[in-house]
């Protein structure tokens, strides 16, 4: 039997099912403008206030109620691995909503809205010493990310 060549195989589906079935790349392209991280950290002993964000452009701005502000263009291979490593985790942490245990003092709250491969993600928790439950690590390592690269530009 002589093999079909591809071709004829694609535009048969095609007209049969009234579509082309495309193959995507396993990898999130992402669009210039389809990302976006926000995270914040609030609380702790000192009342702290903070919030990093990173746009599209890669455009980082940072804002906080005790430390000098910024706004500053990031480092092209420093944005692209930050973006590609979030891409290719931020569906692997489950919706996350960490609230404290009760009587829990002196900690941090974060929160860290992500939008990424076409979705909006939003976390929320506390530090790990004062959470009712595990914080995911995936979450734990996307967050760590993002702060070397905060603490990096404000130094």
């Amino acid at each position: 039997m002589k093999p079909i060549p591809i071709i004829i195989v694609v535009i048969a589906v095609a007209a049969i099912t009234g579509s082309v079935l495309l193959f995507t790349p396993s990898t999130p392209v992402i669009q210039p403008s389809d990302f976006r991280v926000e995270y914040a950290r609030t609380g702790g002993i000192a009342g702290m206030n903070e919030k990093f964000v990173i746009d599209a452009d890669g455009t980082a701005s940072f804002t906080s109620n005790i430390r000098k502000p910024l706004k500053e263009k990031l480092d092209a291979a420093v944005f692209d691995d930050l973006k590609g490593f979030i891409s290719r985790n931020i569906d692997k942490v489950p919706a996350t909503a960490i609230k404290a245990t009760p009587g829990a003092a002196d900690y941090f709250t974060y929160t860290m809205t992500v939008k990424a491969n076409g979705k909006a993600y939003e976390f929320s928790w506390v530090d790990e010493g004062a959470a009712q439950t595990k914080i995911p690590e995936t979450l734990n390592l996307i967050q760590s990310r993002v702060v070397i690269v905060q603490e990096s530009l404000i130094k």
